[in-house]
């Protein structure tokens, strides 16, 4: 009895595996890949958006809604069928089997964290044989997402304040710092003090700020201070008749600004005035000393 309901259910298998090719189903994919991973500020990099006909016939009326993130600039897309405009690509019909078409969509970083697209087929006039498009369901094929991360930067002995951005409906979270969940790191806002590759879970599934499990990780990058100092070039901390002026030297790279009360931003400033004097010294990453 046992064998023969094995053999029932590894036939049952199989006639779903082919249904859409044996019994003329409609079947739409979508897919969404990114030209790279670790990106920085400035960065001109794409995302490609790709729609499948898996199905053996044809399908019309093809629309794509795509959903940029907010940290990026789109350049000019370019398809290989139909038109893009305002988040909507307007496809029309696709070849039945193995028929793609795709939309490139380049684009310029300047938002700090994960950046991901997303984009899902929603309009079609047939129906597809394993998914709806007026759901938005990203467990469904005609949903894809991908990412980009910009690295978070602060200055040493500071710190960073990162909040999730999860759909509707997830209200409890758990973070990661390098793949190792961090102990009651359970809030929406997580404050990060140290460098590392960061994500979080919410309670419906790993998402991070990317709902179709493409998920980048958030980055962060730690920046040294710079080294302040102040060289005497005369070698003496007192003004008289003879002594009418004292030399200094700000050092540690980048750019100075002197408590003088001319606000003096040059290396070397010429004292006249009894006064304790100090300096400001920012580096090239933005941290100050």
């Amino acid at each position: 009895m046992r064998l023969s309901v094995q053999k029932l259910l590894a036939v049952w298998v199989l006639t779903l595996s082919t249904a859409f090719t044996a019994f003329n189903q409609n079947d739409l994919s979508l897919g969404v890949t990114s030209s790279a991973g670790q990106v920085s500020i400035s960065d001109t990099e794409t995302f490609t958006v790709t729609v499948t006909n898996e199905g053996a016939t044809s399908v019309t009326g093809v629309e794509v809604t795509v959903v940029l993130p907010t940290g990026v600039s789109l350049g000019t897309p370019t398809t290989s069928a139909g038109s893009y405009a305002a988040g909507t690509w307007t496809i029309g019909s696709i070849a039945a089997v193995t028929g793609s078409v795709t939309l490139t969509l380049p684009v310029t970083l300047t938002g700090t964290g994960v950046q991901t697209l997303q984009a899902h087929i929603t309009a079609m006039t047939e129906v597809d044989g394993d998914s709806d498009p007026t759901d938005n369901s990203p467990l469904e094929d005609d949903y894809g997402a991908a990412c980009m991360t910009v690295p978070f930067e602060y200055c040493a002995g500071e710190t960073v304040d990162i909040t999730a951005t999860a759909a509707s409906g997830h209200n409890s979270y758990q973070w990661f710092k390098d793949n190792v969940a961090i102990p009651g790191a359970i809030n929406e806002t997580y404050n990060i003090t140290a460098a590392g590759d960061y994500r979080y879970e919410t309670n419906i599934g790993a998402t991070g700020s990317c709902a179709g499990g493409s998920c980048c990780d958030i980055m962060v990058i730690e920046n040294a201070l710079p080294i302040a100092g102040i060289t005497n070039n005369d070698g003496t901390t007192e003004l008289t008749c003879l002594q009418t002026s004292i030399s200094l030297t700000a050092t540690g790279g980048g750019t100075y600004l002197w408590s003088d009360g001319g606000g003096t931003t040059t290396a070397n400033l010429s004292v006249t005035a009894p006064a304790t004097y100090t300096v400001t010294v920012t580096g090239a990453n933005g941290c100050t000393a």
